[in-house]
């Protein structure tokens, strides 16, 4: 990111863009977790989205899942995809950026 933003400006910013790719897009509902994660919901014609946003410095990462609204839900896979966003852990706080690091920064997408 070109500044340091907080996971609650992180999360307006993508709502913006969100309405931007889709004039019936909404956020449904937006909420904190017991960690303190900023959660989030959303759909348009096309997809519907929940995940949550972890900001640390300049480096950010919003984590979420979804399904397209045009098909029937599978409900294990959806009930997997739930369950399996709460084990993602983002790498914080090791911004080094020597030789070492730089084959698991470009794994993490940096």
């Amino acid at each position: 990111m070109p500044l340091p933003l907080n996971p609650k400006t992180l999360v307006w910013f993508a709502k913006l863009e969100y309405a931007k790719q889709s004039k019936d897009g909404k956020v449904l509902s937006e909420w904190y977790d017991e960690v303190g994660r900023p959660w989030f919901e959303g759909e348009n014609a096309k997809y519907h989205v929940r995940g949550y946003v972890v900001v640390d410095g300049f480096t950010a990462w919003i984590v979420y899942f979804g399904y397209k609204v045009n098909r029937p839900i599978n409900t294990a896979e959806l009930g997997l995809a739930a369950r399996s966003v709460q084990t993602v852990i983002p790498h914080i706080g090791d911004h080094d950026t020597s030789t070492a690091n730089l084959a698991s920064a470009t794994h993490r997408g940096e």
